[in-house]
């Protein structure tokens, strides 16, 4: 569980996930060649790859497929980069895959193994299906596969592209640890890929994520990432705005589209009794996922049972019922005895529901959905179930229904397979692919869209006959994301002189938008739906502009450390606090041989407020033109959303140059935020120097559009933070003592420092510590569980002693879970000291906060790993001194600084410091504000100049002297009325 600083004690609070939540199985596959897609590029004449190396970090590659032979069906050969029979990684290893490793496959790395558990490389096998689908997608080998009734010719996007495989994708609970991740990508650039491929959540805090962190060095040494934008599931049910993965700009996020076709589904058909309806006949039935695949048809004469609480709801919602539990109890005995059960969806989880009818007798089950949607993929397991599982229509379940319950609940259906791939709308957004804007990060995410929806692609191996020709549809945004690979493989090898970032903003600049439409199929796609739009590999092949960027400006771009991702030079332009006005400066270089004239014009919502300087220029080859873009936003309401545009870049073909070249657009998006006072901080330090007075001032701003008025005012007991460290919900230390230590077993204690001044001692009256646990919540131990604060003096940026030394702390208390002003919320610890009657009388100075539970180690194996563990939470916020952890049975027993301005762990850990404020809109006779009533405008800043005055003050009155200002704020309604806003109480100090 823990070893080495500072990974010793970190844990992800939450495991990274395979991007595909939903997979259709078939004992065979095959897929239609995208030509529709992907035009001559790659045709049977066009460039395929050759001699590009791709790397692909998932769950493995089934390795005896023939997507990844040495030589392909057509009898062509893949040259081998390294030298024919010449490898890399652990291509040498025993048994490292059923194949071994080829010309085509020139390397593979067991990095789970390898980072994650520290032992020797054992195997990159897949046995989880993902990444032979994603690995295939990308280079897979032209062949022809089908399963019965089906029969089709497949290819990857870049066939005679070579490929490494790094397994870092392990099945549950383990999954896609951080260590092998990034363990990979670091890898990667060691072996000099082209191309990377990430069907794999999370990038959510680019700057701080290791992982974002490895790609940004791959993109330094010349590597193009595309990532999953990331799919609905159990965390995110819904694609919410703001909920998309992946926000680095130095990596293309890939949101998922529909294709011109479905999958080619069993086909359900009532076939007795009497004659049914034609509503019952040929329902395309969409396999499940931990499921047995059915291995012949069901023929017309097998018995088909309606569940006895069989339950649909109303035909034609879009939402499920409130009622009907089917399914989630136990069936009655036989009820489905050697027949079809056709069960409901609803209340409960389908890994409980299809139990249930196998073991009330289900040779079958099928599922009706409850609501109007898309086709689904039921996930029954782990563990795989012992009978096929399908998903049927809301609409087909009730023609099912209505008939077998007229008929006594029972029937004769047959189950068979398709001759064709169901229709299918195209260029649909997929309704489980995650969407922007991107939070915190000012750049359009996703960045692109491409064909994630029934992706048919080779899968692992089963150990049967025929295991390596095993098939499947896919579905995700891991499905969408290996085209975007794939396409930036080409590029890569056709355009060798193009960097990664030009080669992305190629991709993006030259996708189709016109048809492409929300999951409804009928509104038009969103800039935050799918980026620029969806891939069109020839067309960016073409591109005559492409724009690049530096990695280092990438770094200075940190938002948290003032910098700004809108001023990056990448193909999108976002400002989510355009109040007044806002620009962006972009800069083209010219792909074409010769001089070329370029037109531009803002077509949508925003057409009339944005202008383009120059709006006509003319750029010699090779060189570069910079664009400025000007958003007037004043006639734009303040907190309506974003509002969007294209800068559309035509070439006038008025030479061989220019001809062919298409059209290229970049989208824009803004919004502007409504009024709003914000001080630079919350404590005023007067220095007198030995004066009888002073002043200090106190930077304000409105960063919103409106006006901003502020006053003192009068607030008994505000809540006044000490420090105030954002939860990140992304990483955690452990903080914890052990009550049954083991020999080789230790504690955990993570402490970080804030500071409190003033004339008077600070009482505190809340602590919050967020957290997590590993294992069981804190909660589950009791209202009994012991609960520790300590509160100990800085020495020389550490704390001064630790809970197991015992030393001395400046204030402690000792509670249980149930004791009185304690909370426990989702494994936050919160601490109310009023209710708990404490005093902390802290002078003012420097102090380290510690908190930490007990809890039982059940470590029964003596491994130096305990089964239980509460993690405080990082905050990439911090203040004084670096957070601090020790482990104090170990050799590292002292406190130790545990991160620095670029680690990714975080500046401070998570937590809230409060005390009250009592404040009057009377100021002490020594202190005077200017202006004492202010006004802020539109976008605007200004100050607010605290002033002590003790002259003539008796001793008893004069310095030092501390008092609190509660600055009040409103804003003006359009009829001039004032609405108020916030209190933000300011410690104001003289000495």
């Amino acid at each position: 569980m823990c070893g080495g600083s500072p990974e010793w004690c970190r844990v992800d609070r939450a495991r990274v996930w395979l991007g595909s939540p939903a997979t259709d199985k078939y004992a065979g596959y095959t897929f239609p060649t995208l030509d529709n897609l992907f035009g001559e590029l790659n045709s049977k004449f066009g460039f395929k790859g050759d001699g590009v190396v791709v790397g692909d970090i998932d769950t493995g590659y089934n390795s005896l497929s023939p997507s990844f032979a040495a030589t392909d069906a057509s009898g062509y050969t893949i040259k081998n980069p390294l030298g024919t029979g010449k490898y890399i990684g652990d291509c040498h290893v025993q048994g490292i895959s059923l194949a071994g490793c080829n010309d085509k496959v020139i390397g593979v790395y067991d990095e789970i193994n390898a980072q994650y558990y520290g032992k020797a490389p054992a195997s990159v096998e897949d046995t989880q299906g993902h990444g032979s689908h994603t690995a295939s997608t990308i280079v897979g080998n032209p062949r022809t596969a089908g399963f019965p009734g089906f029969n089709a010719n497949i290819s990857g996007i870049a066939p005679h592209a070579n490929l490494i495989v790094y397994y870092a994708c392990a099945p549950a609970p383990v999954n896609c640890p951080e260590s092998a991740t990034a363990g990979a990508v670091e890898q990667a650039i060691e072996d000099g890929v082209d191309v990377l491929n990430y069907s794999i959540s999370g990038g959510g805090r680019p700057w701080n994520d290791p992982v974002s962190q490895a790609f940004l060095d791959a993109a330094d040494a010349g590597i193009f990432i595309a990532a999953a934008a990331g799919n609905t599931g159990t965390s995110v049910p819904q694609p919410l705005p703001g909920t998309v993965n992946h926000l680095e700009p130095w990596v293309a996020t890939v949101a998922a589209t529909t294709l011109t076709g479905g999958v080619a589904p069993l086909l359900l058909s009532l076939t007795g009794p009497g004659a049914p309806p034609a509503a019952t006949q040929n329902i395309p039935a969409v396999e499940g996922t931990y499921d047995t695949p059915l291995s012949a048809a069901l023929p017309g004469t097998t018995k088909i049972a309606l569940s006895p609480t069989y339950d649909i709801g109303d035909l034609g919602s879009s939402s499920a019922p409130s009622h009907g539990a089917d399914g989630c109890s136990s069936y009655p005995t036989d009820t489905f005895k050697n027949a079809i059960a056709l069960i409901s969806r609803g209340t409960c989880g389908f890994a409980v529901k299809v139990p249930n009818a196998i073991a009330a007798g289900a040779i079958a089950v099928i599922i009706a959905d409850n609501r109007a949607e898309g086709g689904f993929s039921p996930t029954v397991g782990p563990p795989t179930v012992t009978v096929p599982v399908y998903s049927i229509s809301q609409s087909a379940g009730n023609a099912l229904g209505t008939y077998l319950a007229a008929n006594k609940s029972a029937g004769t259906a047959s189950l068979g397979f398709s001759t064709t791939r169901l229709a299918s709308q195209a260029d649909s957004l997929a309704g489980f692919s995650l969407i922007g804007p991107a939070v915190g990060v000012e750049t359009i995410k996703p960045d692109i869209a491409a064909p994630g929806v029934s992706v048919l692609a080779a899968v692992a191996n089963d150990g049967s006959k025929n295991g390596p020709n095993l098939v499947a549809f896919y579905d995700g945004t891991s499905m969408a994301t290996p085209h975007i690979t794939g396409v930036g493989a080409l590029l890569a090898g056709l355009h060798p002189d193009w960097t990664p970032q030009e080669i992305k903003s190629a991709i993006m600049m030259t996708a189709q938008q016109a048809g492409v439409t929300k999951a409804n199929g009928v509104t038009a796609a969103g800039n935050f739906d799918v980026g620029s739009g969806r891939v069109r590999a020839f067309e960016a092949s073409t591109a005559g502009l492409v724009l690049g960027e530096r990695v280092d400006h990438f770094w200075d771009a940190y938002p948290d450390f003032g910098g700004d991702p809108s001023a990056l030079n990448i193909a999108s332009l976002q400002n989510s606090n355009c109040a007044v006005t806002c620009e962006f400066v972009r800069t083209l270089r010219s792909t074409s041989k010769g001089t070329t004239t370029w037109n531009v014009a803002v077509t949508g919502e925003l057409a009339n407020v944005v202008s383009v300087t120059p709006s006509t220029f003319t750029v010699a080859a090779g060189k570069t033109v910079d664009l400025t873009i000007d958003v007037n936003s004043t006639a734009l309401n303040p907190n309506s959303g974003f509002h969007f545009a294209n800068i559309v870049l035509g070439a006038q073909f008025d030479s061989p140059v220019s001809a062919g070249q298409p059209d290229l657009h970049i989208p824009l998006a803004v919004s502007v935020p409504g009024p709003a006072f914000n001080t630079a901080g919350n404590v005023v330090n007067i220095a007198l120097n030995g004066k009888s007075n002073g002043s200090a001032k106190l930077a304000v701003s409105n960063p919103g559009a409106g006006t901003v008025i502020f006053k003192p005012v009068s607030a008994a007991n505000q809540p006044f933070a000490w420090i105030d460290q954002a939860n990140e919900h992304y990483y955690g230390f452990f903080s914890t003592h052990y009550t049954d230590l083991g020999p080789a077993d230790t504690d955990f204690f993570v402490a970080d420092d804030f500071t409190v001044s003033g004339k008077d001692p600070v009482n505190l009256t809340s602590i919050v510590t967020p957290g997590f646990t590993i294992n069981h919540t804190l909660a589950s131990f009791g209202a009994s569980l012991a609960l520790h604060w300590r509160i100990y003096a800085d020495n020389k940026g550490l704390p001064s002693s630790d809970p197991d030394k015992g030393g001395a702390a400046v204030w402690s208390y000792d509670s249980t879970a149930g004791g009185a002003g304690v909370k426990i919320a989702g494994d936050t610890i919160s601490l109310d000291l009023t209710a708990a009657k404490q005093s902390t009388a802290l002078p003012a100075g420097n102090y380290w906060l510690v908190v930490y539970p007990d809890l039982p180690c059940k470590d029964t194996k003596n491994t130096g790993s305990c089964s239980e563990g509460w993690a405080w939470d990082n905050s990439w916020k911090g203040s004084g001194a670096l957070w601090a952890a020790i482990a104090p049975q170990t050799k590292d027993n002292a406190w130790d600084n545990q991160s620095n301005n670029r680690s990714p762990y975080g500046l401070g850990l998570a937590m809230t410091l409060t005390s009250s404020a009592p404040c009057s809109a009377t100021l002490p006779s020594w202190l005077s504000l200017a202006p004492a009533n202010g006004v802020l405008g539109s976008a605007s800043s200004g100050s607010i100049t605290f002033s002590a005055n003790f002259a003539g003050a008796g001793a008893s009155s004069g310095p030092p002297q501390t008092s609190f200002v509660c600055i009040g704020s409103s804003v003006q309604d359009a009829l001039g009325f004032e609405i108020p806003r916030s209190v933000t109480p300011v410690q104001v100090n003289a000495k």
